[in-house]
């Protein structure tokens, strides 16, 4: 049972049933701290996603880290746990090859006439 819901359980529990926070909080197993903390998690993630999506779409061989420091360059402050997050979330890992694979890449992308052509 996650954090919130077993504040909404105790949230319950005194509303409907008129106990007391603390007893509440004991039977739910809960600390009374826990109860009264709120998370602090930023819920949008919007801005940072479109800021690493455009670097990430000018530079292609960019990874996590490299987008993390271009963004702080920029004036983002963004913790580097945040953009792992959004950057494997969006599954834009790079994955190195040699240059076989590459042209196999331009193949399926670009047709056969412009991977012979390069």
């Amino acid at each position: 049972m996650s954090p919130q819901a077993k504040r909404d359980a105790v949230r319950t529990l005194v509303t409907e049933r008129a106990l007391g926070v603390t007893r509440a909080c004991g039977l739910v197993g809960i600390s009374r701290s826990l109860f009264h903390s709120e998370s602090r998690r930023r819920i949008n993630d919007e801005v940072p996603i479109k800021r690493r999506t455009a670097i990430a779409a000018q530079n292609r061989r960019y990874g996590y880290r490299r987008i993390h420091v271009a963004l702080q360059r920029k004036g983002w402050l963004a913790n580097h746990k945040r953009i792992w997050r959004l950057h494997s979330k969006a599954r834009l890992a790079y994955v190195s090859g040699d240059a076989s694979s590459s042209a196999a890449t331009t193949v399926r992308e670009f047709g056969r006439a412009t991977a012979l052509s390069i």
